[in-house]
C-alpha cells in the first residue's frame, strides 16, 4: 500500500514483538537480545539505522523467538490477532500490575476495562514522521507552556516505554514548524474544553499531525497547586471549583524540599519529577520493598522502567534511570505518586544481572546511599539531610479564595 518496504518491515517486527509480549506473554528480554545481535551485526547504533533487508530478517527472527518461547506462532489472520489482543486486554485487568496500581489509587471494585479498535497512523514512516506525548503545562512544576517529548521516525511505544531518549518541542518546531503550531493550538483548545491540564498522545505521519488521545494529566502536588492558581487567574476556573480540587491535593507532598548541605555531583540526569530524595539503592522493585520494610528510605535505580515497577515506585523515595524521557510511563507514575524522578542518566551503567552498577565510573551496590535533586537534575553519592518548607505564597492565594 505504501511502496515503502522499510515502513512495512519495521511495522511488522513491532507488531510481532508487542503481540508476543502482551498476548503470548513472552518476556521482552528475548526480543531485546535478538535486536542487540542484529545491531551488532549491522554496525548500527539503534534500529532507526537498519535498512529494509535487515528489518525483514529481524521480523523473521522475532517470529521464531515468539514461537519458541510461547510454543505456538503468532497467527497470520488479522481477525484472529484482533480477537486474541482484545482477550489479552481483558485478562490484564486481573494482573498483579493492575491490582497494585488500583490499590495505590483507590480504584478497587471497578467493573472492568474496555477495548477500542481504531485506524493506525505511522510515526515510523520516515524523517518527517514521529510520535510524542505532550502536556499542556509542565506536570512537574505547573509552569505554563507546552511540555513535549518527541521521537522522529518512531511509534508511541518508543516514547512511553522510556527505552529511547526523546527530543523536545524545540526540535519538533525546527523540523516541522506547522505541526508544532497545530500541536500547541490543539493542546490549548483541549485544556480550555476540559478545564484541566491535558496529557496528549500524538503521531505525525508524513508531516500530518494526528491527535490520538487526551486525558487529564497526572501531576505533582506542587504542580497541582500552581496550576489551580493560574487557572483561576486566567478565568479557566472559578475559585469555588478550584477549592473543590484543592481538597484532593496532598499538601504534605506539596512541600518544597531542598538539601541542607552542598555536595559535589557525580552525574546529571533529566528531571521528570521535582524535589529532593536520599535513600539506599535498590535495583529492582522486590528489593526496594524489602529494604523499605527496614524503615529507611530507598532509591530505585534502573536501566529503564516499565509499569511493572509500580510496586517499587510506591515504596521508593525516588527513582533514577539510565535511559528514558520525561513522559515515559515511569515518569508519569512517579509524578502522580509525588516521587522524585530523574531519567536519562548517561553516566549510569547497570550490570547485566542488576546486582550492582557504576555511575561516572564509580561502583555502587545495593544498600549504598544515593541522593537525587529533582530540581537541578544532579545525582550525588551518600546520605544528605533534607529541609522541607510549605509553599506559603500558593497557600496564601488559596486562602484568599475562602474569604467572602
Amino acid at each position: 500500500m505504501t511502496g515503502n518496504p522499510r515502513l512495512a518491515w519495521d511495522s511488522y517486527r513491532r507488531f510481532v514483538q508487542i503481540y508476543a509480549e502482551v498476548v503470548l506473554e513472552v518476556p521482552a528480554a528475548a526480543f531485546e537480545a535478538a535486536l542487540a545481535r542484529m545491531l551488532q551485526a549491522e554496525d548500527a547504533s539503534d534500529e532507526t539505522e537498519l535498512d529494509p533487508e535487515a528489518l525483514e530478517r529481524l521480523a523473521q527472527e522475532f517470529r521464531l523467538v515468539a514461537a519458541r518461547a510461547a510454543g505456538r506462532p503468532v497467527p497470520d489472520r488479522p481477525m484472529d490477532q484482533l480477537a486474541a489482543a482484545a482477550r489479552a486486554v481483558y485478562r490484564s485487568w486481573d494482573g498483579a500490575r493492575a491490582r497494585e496500581y488500583g490499590r495505590l489509587n483507590g480504584l478497587e471494585g471497578l467493573a472492568g476495562t474496555a477495548v477500542t479498535v481504531q485506524a493506525m497512523v505511522f510515526g515510523n514512516a520516515g524523517g518527517r514522521s514521529g510520535a510524542g506525548v505532550a502536556f499542556s503545562r509542565n506536570p512537574a512544576t505547573g509552569e505554563k507552556g507546552l511540555y513535549v517529548d518527541f521521537l522522529f521516525d518512531a511509534q508511541g511505544e518508543d516514547v512511553v516505554s522510556g527505552r529511547r531518549m526523546p527530543s523536545n518541542v524545540a526540535l519538533l518546531a525546527q523540523r516541522l514548524p506547522e505541526g508544532a503550531r497545530e500541536l500547541a493550538d490543539g493542546a490549548a483548545r483541549l485544556e480550555r474544553e476540559f478545564r484541566d491540564v491535558q496529557d496528549i498522545e500524538f503521531t505525525v505521519e508524513n508531516s500530518t499531525l494526528f491527535f490520538l488521545q487526551t486525558r487529564s494529566a497526572k501531576r505533582t502536588p506542587r504542580a497541582a497547586l500552581r496550576i489551580l492558581i493560574d487557572f483561576v487567574q486566567e478565568g479557566l476556573l472559578d475559585p469555588a471549583t478550584a477549592l473543590e480540587r484543592v481538597a484532593a491535593i496532598d499538601l504534605d507532598h506539596a512541600r518544597l524540599t531542598r538539601f541542607a548541605d552542598k555536595a559535589p555531583a557525580v552525574a546529571t540526569a533529566v528531571s521528570a519529577s521535582p524535589g529532593v530524595a536520599t535513600g539506599r539503592i535498590a535495583f529492582d522493585s522486590s528489593r526496594a520493598k524489602a529494604l523499605a520494610g527496614g524503615g529507611e528510605p530507598v532509591i530505585l535505580v534502573r536501566h529503564d522502567t516499565s509499569t511493572e515497577d509500580v510496586a517499587g515506585f510506591a515504596v521508593a523515595a525516588g527513582i533514577l534511570t539510565a535511559v528514558g524521557g520525561r513522559t515515559a510511563h515511569a515518569a508519569v507514575v512517579a509524578r502522580q505518586l509525588g516521587k522524585v524522578c530523574l531519567v536519562g542518566c548517561h553516566e549510569l551503567r547497570i550490570r547485566e544481572h542488576g546486582q550492582d552498577a557504576a555511575i561516572a565510573g564509580r561502583k555502587i551496590v545495593e544498600g549504598d546511599w544515593i541522593s537525587l535533586d529533582g530540581d537541578s537534575g544532579e545525582v550525588t553519592l551518600g546520605h544528605r539531610e533534607i529541609v522541607a518548607e510549605l509553599p506559603q505564597a500558593e497557600l496564601a492565594e488559596i486562602d484568599a479564595w475562602r474569604r467572602p
